[in-house]
C-alpha cells in the first residue's frame, strides 16, 4: 500500500474565520474537511479575544503533539511614521504572543513624533 501526505497550509487568521462562523451542519466535528467547508462561508464575524485564545490553546496543544508546525510570517510595515500610539500599542500587544510574525518597520522620515504625543 502506498501512503500518501498531505499537507496544508492553514493562517491563524484562516482558524479564527472558520471557528467564527455559525456553523449549519448538525455534526459537531472538528476535523480538516470541516474546517475547510466552514472557510468557504463568506460571512463576516467578530473574532473575539475569547476566541483568539481558545485558537491559540489549540494549535499550541498540535504543536505540542506533533500534529503542526508554527511557521512565522514576516508583516512588513511601510510609512510607519503614519500610525499613531493607539497602533503601537496593538502591535506590542500582538508581537508578545510566541506566534507573532516577524514585523519589519519602514519609514523614510528619520526620527520622527509618535502621532498623538509629544514622544
Amino acid at each position: 500500500h502506498k501512503k500518501k501526505q498531505v499537507v496544508q497550509d492553514v493562517t491563524l487568521h484562516d482558524l479564527d474565520v472558520a471557528n467564527a462562523q455559525p456553523h449549519n451542519s448538525s455534526s459537531n466535528r472538528k476535523d480538516v474537511m470541516a474546517l475547510v467547508a466552514a472557510m468557504g462561508r463568506p460571512k463576516k464575524t467578530e473574532i473575539t479575544d475569547k476566541l483568539r485564545g481558545e485558537i491559540n490553546k489549540i494549535v499550541q496543544r498540535y504543536i505540542d503533539e506533533g500534529v503542526a508546525e508554527l511557521v512565522p510570517g514576516v508583516l512588513f510595515l511601510d510609512e510607519v511614521h503614519m500610525l499613531d500610539q493607539e497602533s503601537f500599542t496593538y502591535l506590542n500587544r500582538a508581537m508578545e504572543s510566541n506566534m507573532s510574525p516577524i514585523v519589519v518597520l519602514a519609514t523614510n522620515r528619520g526620527i520622527t513624533k509618535i502621532r498623538g504625543t509629544d514622544v
